[in-house]
């Protein structure tokens, strides 16, 4: 809620802070994205004169509200910024590409995947540059990082690759994990989820894009339980051959042996109690 992080700035007083990005998830607790964008920023106003906020400019959120506050930024992003990382190169074993730091290009390598990943690597990596850190530590410690668990995370199977995403997930999240699976372009690509929860009255409205995304990449949607969420997803589809629904995550092995694909690509985003 609004004011719980100018609680905790008080409390710390950070002199620096990363805003890695607003969008439309806890909707249901805010009320708005407009009280959401100000309970984000709440941050921001409590960095001092003589501190820092590294921002994402790729988010459009905080690149425009970031114009009111007089305080001294740092912007980062996978666009055109003197902080970035370009030549994003994706394989089972991690991710490649150039970090951008001062404008200077270091090479560098993640066990890491997903757009996501690489931009919080970028926000650590700008803020860690900013405070001291030599590019060429900042680099050997990218290869260490290891992945939270059920956060974009491969998993090899028998007969299939699945791409586990299932620790939690936000609409930014969703479309990019959708954006990963895409790569797997010689590979029948499947989606497992239950949805997005925290949307409050937009639900709907906000799932339905979100599964015209999905049918429009994917060779099979697997929807688990009916509900506000899948429904929407499955009002953004419009071929419904590649339509089907489980009522519980227990259900997905056997449905994928009667789809009988060979070696896909399973996403795993989202997932949620049987009873939520």
């Amino acid at each position: 809620r609004r004011g719980e992080i100018r609680e905790l700035a008080q409390m710390l007083k950070p002199k620096f802070g990363i805003l890695t990005g607003i969008n439309e998830q806890h909707l249901e607790m805010f009320g708005s994205i407009e009280n959401t964008t100000l309970a984000k920023f709440e941050l921001v106003e409590a960095i001092p004169e003589n501190g820092f906020a590294v921002i994402n400019g790729d988010n459009e959120l905080v690149r425009e509200n970031s114009q009111k506050y007089k305080k001294n930024f740092v912007t980062y992003g996978l666009g055109d910024f003197s902080f970035s990382a370009k030549s994003i190169k994706i394989s089972e074993e991690g991710t490649n590409f150039d970090l951008i730091l001062d404008s200077k290009t270091y090479l560098c390598k993640t066990k890491l995947i997903g757009k996501s990943q690489i931009e919080n690597i970028v926000a650590a990596s700008t803020m860690a540059f900013k405070l001291g850190m030599a590019p060429e530590a900042i680099v050997e410690a990218i290869k260490d990082i290891s992945g939270v668990p059920h956060r974009l995370e491969f998993r090899k199977r028998e007969n299939m690759l699945v791409i586990d995403n299932a620790y939690n997930s936000n609409v930014t999240g969703f479309k990019e994990a959708l954006h990963l699976l895409a790569n797997f372009k010689d590979r029948p690509k499947v989606i497992v989820t239950p949805g997005i929860v925290d949307l409050g009255g937009k639900t709907l409205e906000i799932h339905k894009p979100l599964g015209k995304l999905a049918g429009d990449i994917c060779d099979a949607v697997i929807l688990v339980g009916k509900s506000d969420r899948t429904q929407g997803l499955a009002f953004g589809i419009t071929n419904t051959k590649k339509l089907h629904w489980i009522n519980s995550i227990n259900d997905l092995s056997n449905l994928l042996k009667t789809l009988n694909l060979k070696n896909p690509v399973v996403l795993l985003e989202n997932d949620l109690p049987d009873n939520y």
